[in-house]
């Protein structure tokens, strides 16, 4: 579900974000891992794919790294938050 709603934002605007908010740091990880690998077998169907960056959030990472993450974020051209 998550790999159709980005595809479909992605289609939709070269310029889109999208924040996914989930409950626990386990589901973002598991997520995180998940869409990843998705994206990545995909990336060879569509060129715009690649264009994609993918974040994640949450307690257990190093402020240094949600720090650069969160700005990475504010200033991509598309991109997907997993967060906590």
């Amino acid at each position: 579900m998550f790999y159709d709603v980005v595809c479909d934002c992605q289609r939709d605007s070269s310029q889109s974000k999208v924040i996914v908010f989930l409950s626990t740091q386990d589901s973002v990880e598991f997520h995180y891992l998940l869409l990843s690998e998705c994206l990545r077998t995909s990336a060879a169907d569509a060129a715009t794919d690649a264009q994609l960056q993918l974040f994640k959030l949450h307690g257990d990472l190093p402020q240094k790294v949600n720090l650069h993450y969160s700005l990475d974020f504010d200033t991509s051209a598309f991109q997907v938050a997993v967060a906590v």
